[in-house]
Order: structure tokens, then C-alpha cells, then sequence
């Protein structure tokens, strides 16, 4: 079963959920009106699962334009998403700025829709592998991993990797590499004595052999409803 954004912070999962308050039917309304929340524009909200973390958001963002990478990066960390994750979208939106068009290309020939336990984002495919394992340390929760490849004409490819199933999730990833035609290189590396504990599955991670000179990061989508 597969938890929206709003629901997972209901259950204590998420810190924190950005909502359209206009979509929204009077229980739920009724259920967020005892969050501490911050009314991002007219339509979206964003709710806090306690003071602290709204005031840390409002101090840290005090003064930032919304498309300034530090602003993106506190942003998708209040929302629970990998910093990786954050990171690419800061870096697509600084693209953006120079082509929004080489932007957009770009974006398009690398993104892979993560979700888990109600956060969902895009991913670079070269992060799939990374941000799973954070997702799973982060949140351990009993629940499915869905990863989208949306297709030009058609339905989106889904793949689905039950909690840490260390072997769906290395097809899962090959799949997301094949789909994008991107070569793979394994190298060896240090995972901190925490993840080794928890996966048990060794140095080795993937790192993409990138063909672009310049990697850009692709869009980092909103929460799921």
C-alpha cells in the first residue's frame, strides 16, 4: 500500500507535508488544523509536525527567494526528501537561469520518480540506488518502493521494491539505467558503519559514467497526494 504525503505526516512518518488547502474536504482540513503550518501562497500550505521545525524552516528561509538553491535545499529538507534529491533540483533550477530549454532536455534524459512512505520526488538516475538506501534508513517503514519511468507515448513503466529487497532493487536500478541508456561502473567506496549495519550489503555502490560534460540535475516534484 502506497501512503500519500498527507497521510504519512498524519501518521508521524513525514515532518512536515505541503498541501493545496483547496483540495482538501473538511476532515482533513479539520485533522492539519492542529499542526503548526506556514501559508506558503493563497492556494498551498505547508504543515509542521511541531514548532521547532516550522520555526527552524521560517529562520533559516528568512530572506530568500524562493528559487535560491539555499531556499530549494531547506525546502525539500523540511519535506523529508533526500538531500540528493534536493540538491538536483537547486542545481536544474540554477540551469534553468542560463537555458531553460537545455534544461528541460536534460531533465528529461535522466529523471526517475521515486516514492516511499508518501515522499515523492525525481531523481538523477545515477542517485536511484543512493537515495533508496537513505529513503530506508531514514524512514523504515513496511511499505512498497515505486519507482516511474514516464514514457513519451503511454503509461509510465512502474517498478515496485518491497522494503529492503537488496535484489529487486538492483534490477529496479538496471532497469532505470537501461530505460535512460546510461552506462554503469561499479566502484568501490565507504558506507558509514550505520548503513553497513543496516543493509549489510557491502562497499559497493553504483556511480554513472556520465556522458554530458556538465550533469544537471532533474525536477524534484511536489509531494503525492
Amino acid at each position: 500500500m502506497y501512503l500519500s504525503s498527507l497521510d504519512s505526516f498524519l501518521k508521524g512518518i513525514k515532518p512536515s507535508c505541503y498541501e493545496n488547502r483547496t483540495k482538501l474536504d473538511a476532515v482533513k482540513l479539520d485533522k492539519l488544523s492542529v499542526y503548526p503550518y506556514y501559508d506558503c501562497n493563497e492556494e498551498f500550505t505547508l504543515y509542521f509536525q511541531n514548532e521547532a521545525l516550522k520555526r527552524r524552516f521560517l529562520v533559516n528561509t528568512n530572506g530568500k527567494n524562493r528559487k535560491n538553491p539555499d531556499y530549494i535545499r531547506i525546502f525539500g529538507d523540511i519535506l523529508g526528501y533526500p538531500p540528493k534529491a534536493t540538491e538536483f533540483f537547486a542545481d536544474y533550477q540554477a540551469k534553468r537561469k542560463v537555458d531553460v530549454e537545455a534544461a528541460s532536455d536534460y531533465f528529461q534524459s535522466v529523471r526517475v520518480n521515486m516514492l516511499y512512505c508518501g515522499v515523492q520526488f525525481m531523481s538523477h538516475v545515477k542517485d536511484v540506488e543512493e537515495n533508496a538506501f537513505w529513503l530506508w534508513e531514514r524512514y523504515r517503514h513496511n511499505s512498497p518502493m515505486r519507482f516511474k519511468l514516464l514514457q513519451s507515448v503511454g503509461d509510465p513503466t512502474q517498478i515496485v521494491i518491497p522494503f529492503r529487497d537488496y535484489d529487486e532493487l538492483e534490477r529496479g536500478v538496471n532497469e532505470c539505467f537501461e530505460y535512460h541508456n546510461k552506462p554503469i561502473v561499479y566502484n568501490k567506496t565507504e558506507i558509514t558503519p550505520s548503513w553497513r549495519y543496516f543493509f549489510n550489503w557491502g562497499s559497493r555502490i553504483r556511480t554513472y559514467a556520465s556522458r554530458s560534460q556538465s550533469p544537471l540535475p532533474c525536477h524534484l516534484a511536489t509531494p503525492h497526494r
